[in-house]
């Protein structure tokens, strides 16, 4: 199996913007409950793919999506 890659989380505050359909939405670092999470609008996700799997209706690579690589 291979190695999973170690992600560095993104500081809070940090903005992403990804352009899809048409419509560009805004991925925001936040703290929340004393946790990291990732809001978009008025939603909290906890990680970039809840977040990413919010706009396209299916499983995807939310780090890949967003860019956070």
């Amino acid at each position: 199996m291979a190695k999973k890659k170690p992600r560095n989380t993104p500081p809070v505050g940090a903005t992403f913007e990804r352009n899809y359909k048409g419509k560009t939405y805004r991925l925001n670092v936040v703290t929340k409950d004393g946790r990291t999470r990732y809001k978009i609008g008025k939603e909290f996700f906890d990680s970039p793919s809840g977040a990413a799997k919010s706009i396209i209706k299916q499983e995807v690579n939310g780090w890949v999506f967003w860019k956070l690589l």
